[in-house]
């Protein structure tokens, strides 16, 4: 079967996970795959199934593989999008499907609109939390819909490894006038678990593309008391080198998503520190201990710290993702 790919491609360790799941279960599949960034599709150069930059005569299955990425926030955003819509004739693939997303909440009822309107076009979707099926089996009457916990959860991402650091993985908010104070807090932070464990720290940026994790990273190092003491690990298309480099923390504190994900896979002690719907769900979901990004201080966290609580955890359900589309693709 011919399959064009889409994704998100901005150097993600999450969403470059999630496609390497699909590319090596479709291995008997050729699978097509473009952006106007090459340089964004490194993780996928590897796999022979994969073509980069060519098309075939015909296309059997559109496969989107992109978690949250249905955002129309800005005013921008929505312009392009509902001129997209109304002027674009999309086009319709012999089957369409999208695998592992989730929704945000919506900031109006224009995007919400676009959401539904952009969803509608497939005939299977599988997502990954309650609250995004609700809307999906509330708004997309034609398609097979299923939710199942991410898919991420399937991968060969866990590593035995001597746990000796503490790990922080933030996220980079563009223009938005709250970082400082959040890099300075988690600056804060490290410092003092250096200082009273005598350990040293690792900053992960998780995305190194246009979200540009490095930026935070590199802002919360310039911040701290203890630089020569903080390594920063920039994720760079090479998934199995990150990691390896992750695995080797003994303490999380995870902004992004996938970064609590690959910590409650590996079992390392895990504090998510979070702006969004995404991540509190799944805190909520497996008794993840969170702090709500607003709320955050140093204090808090080395309080969190100190008196951890262990998650609970049931992702047997995950791989439904790649059974539920291999059953679509046979039917």
């Amino acid at each position: 079967m011919n399959i064009l790919l889409n994704g998100y491609f901005d150097k993600n360790f999450g969403d470059d996970a999630m496609q390497e799941i699909v590319v090596k279960h479709l291995s008997k599949h050729n699978l097509y795959v473009n952006c106007d960034r090459l340089e964004m599709l490194a993780h996928l150069e590897k796999y022979d199934n994969v073509h980069i930059g060519s098309y075939p005569d015909r296309i059997d299955m559109f496969l989107n593989v992109i978690g949250t990425g249905f955002l129309y926030k800005t005013r921008y955003a929505k312009v392009t999008k509902f001129l997209e819509l109304m002027v674009k004739r999309t086009n319709k693939y012999p089957r369409m499907a999208l695998v592992d997303c989730s929704f945000e909440h919506f900031s109006s009822k224009l995007e919400k609109w676009l959401v539904k309107k952009s969803v509608q076009k497939y005939d299977f979707i599988t997502c990954r939390d309650k609250i995004s099926y609700g809307f999906l089996k509330t708004n997309v009457k034609k398609s097979q819909i299923f939710k199942f916990n991410d898919i991420v959860f399937t991968g060969d991402y866990i590593r035995s490894s001597d746990r000796n650091c503490l790990g922080i993985a933030p996220v980079n908010r563009a223009k938005s006038e709250t970082n400082y104070l959040y890099y300075k807090e988690l600056a804060r932070f490290a410092d003092e678990y250096i200082r009273s464990k005598n350990k040293d720290v690792k900053l992960f940026a998780f995305d190194s593309g246009n979200e540009n994790d490095i930026l935070a990273v590199m802002s919360i190092k310039n911040l701290m008391k203890y630089a020569d003491r903080a390594k920063i690990v920039a994720y760079n298309s090479d998934i199995d080198d990150f990691v390896r480099e992750f695995a080797e923390c003994e303490v999380i504190i995870g902004s992004r998503f996938h970064s609590v994900v690959l910590a409650v896979m590996n079992g390392l002690k895990t504090i998510a520190v979070f702006d969004n719907k995404k991540i509190e769900r799944l805190c909520d979901d497996f008794n993840i201990t969170g702090i709500k990004k607003e709320d955050l201080t140093a204090e808090k966290l080395m309080d969190r710290v100190d008196n951890y609580k262990h998650y609970r955890i049931d992702v047997s359900d995950a791989n439904g993702h790649i059974k539920a589309l291999d059953e679509f693709m046979e039917n």
